[in-house]
């Protein structure tokens, strides 16, 4: 192996450490919070907007549903 071929690879091999090392750094932004102990995630399903018999007024704005 020539001294070239030895550089590049050693080279090749940290950048690929070291993208994998972000990777899993930045892994839970991409995942989501964790949740607490006992929790379970609520899945919600909505139908299509209905516009003909729907509330004008919830037209306006975006709308925030929290308990």
């Amino acid at each position: 192996m020539t001294l070239r071929r030895k550089i590049l690879t050693t080279v090749a091999l940290s950048v690929t450490v070291g993208l994998a090392l972000i990777a899993i750094r930045a892994a839970p932004v991409f995942m989501g919070p964790t949740l607490p102990a006992g929790a379970t995630r609520l899945h919600i399903t909505a139908e299509a907007p209905n516009l003909t018999f729907g509330c004008e007024t919830a037209l306006l704005v975006p709308v925030r549903v929290a308990t």
